[in-house]
């Protein structure tokens, strides 16, 4: 017998907060109060990834999830990045230091999600629990299993390293809390050139929950 699991009320109310562009900014600067920068952060990474990986596929393509990608769309912004990553000569176990690069990178973050924001209106890309795999195979129905359309464009790798920076590598100021053998089996695929677009989907998954219970759920009880 197949079960089906139907998210609860609370949980479809927080995937709706993550979509929609308004409450989203207010969702934001909630988790920077709670240090919790970090998270968003890679939240905004993964999307403009997913926008970049569809703007390279490139055809105009419509279907009935009800999201267009135009022909020669333009890469997204080249924001800054977005929190800034630790020196490679070790890890750095002051909280205190931490907090305090988070809340002066608050600005860059708001410069750099208003950027991402407008691309992410003109792009037209999907749900951020939608993964860029599955949002790759709506956009284009057509293509066999063998056009490449599964793997990164190998120009994208230098992004992928610097997610890998950022919110990966536990020397990053940055980094995510996500468990040792979801960073372990990044890392790997990683050092092995993996370049398929399921690459961030673990990880990312995690990020979403960590949002989700240790975020979401204070952010309702203050709204």
């Amino acid at each position: 017998m197949n079960i089906t699991m139907v998210p609860s009320t609370r949980r479809i109310n927080f995937n709706r907060t993550m979509d929609d562009p308004a409450e989203y900014q207010k969702f934001r600067l909630f988790a920077a109060s709670c240090f919790c920068s970090e998270l968003t952060a890679f939240v905004d990474e993964y999307q403009l990834l997913k926008a970049r990986t569809l703007s390279h596929f490139g055809l105009l393509q419509t279907n009935g999830a009800g999201f267009t990608i135009p022909r020669h769309q333009n890469s997204p912004p080249s924001t800054p990045s977005t929190l800034a990553a630790t020196d490679s000569d070790g890890i750095d176990d002051d909280s205190e230091q931490r907090h305090r690069r988070l809340r002066m990178s608050r600005c860059m973050v708001d410069n750099a999600l208003t950027q991402s924001m407008e691309f992410m209106s003109s792009a037209l890309t999907t749900s951020i629990t939608v993964s860029i795999l599955e949002t790759v195979v709506a956009a284009f129905p057509d293509q066999n299993s063998g056009s490449g359309m599964e793997q990164f464009p190998a120009d994208m790798f230098d992004k992928l390293d610097m997610i890998r920076r950022e919110f990966v590598d536990p020397r990053s100021f940055t980094s995510v809390n996500a468990s040792p053998l979801t960073v372990k089996r990044f890392m790997e695929r990683m050092e092995s050139k993996d370049l398929s677009l399921t690459l961030l989907d673990e990880f990312k998954s995690e990020v979403l929950f960590m949002l989700y219970t240790d975020v979401y759920m204070r952010y309702v009880k203050k709204e």
